[in-house]
């Protein structure tokens, strides 16, 4: 079974963004708490899709029913309506 953090950096790999997951009182999770299943994509998501769609679409169907924050480089969330291009070029900058 994996692991919280293992999910995070599995997401950070494939999807180029961190992520922070909640529990459903929205407090974060502890790293070492057990989530399944592990990522199942080996993909990133389209840059077009913003990170509402994101979220939808990859972690509801298998992650329900936690909550994630999709971050930008500066530790900041991400609002639902930003593309993730956008996200993903806040870890390009320096």
């Amino acid at each position: 079974m994996a692991t919280v953090r293992n999910v995070e950096r599995r997401i950070r790999r494939i999807e180029g963004f961190d992520v922070v997951f909640r529990d459903q009182r929205g407090r974060n999770m502890r790293h070492n708490a057990p989530i399944n299943p592990q990522y199942p994509y080996v993909n990133a998501a389209k840059n077009r899709w913003n990170v509402s769609q994101w979220i939808t679409r990859r972690i509801r169907p298998h992650y329900l029913p936690l909550q994630v924050d999709v971050l930008k480089a500066n530790g900041r969330r991400a609002n639902g309506r930003t593309l993730l291009s956008t996200v993903r070029d806040t870890y390009l900058e320096d």
